[in-house]
């Protein structure tokens, strides 16, 4: 994320889409209050997309299922 905001905030027609919750999540804590303010805007201007929203991706989720079985 830190070499990905920049590049969104440089350039209007860049998207983004984001995955995986847990490593956001461990990325967000540590970040100040301007930069959550910038993502924030990039989610509401629809240029960062969370889609799953999922503590794990779905291939992930799926390997672990199996190995517990």
């Amino acid at each position: 994320m830190d070499s990905i905001i920049p590049q969104l905030m440089e350039d209007s027609l860049k998207r983004f889409i984001y995955v995986e919750i847990a490593s956001f999540e461990r990325w967000w804590i540590e970040q100040s209050k301007p930069m959550k303010a910038k993502v924030k805007k990039l989610v509401a201007d629809r240029r960062l997309e969370f889609i799953n929203a999922r503590w794990s991706m779905n291939d992930e989720a799926a390997t672990m299922e199996l190995l517990i079985k």
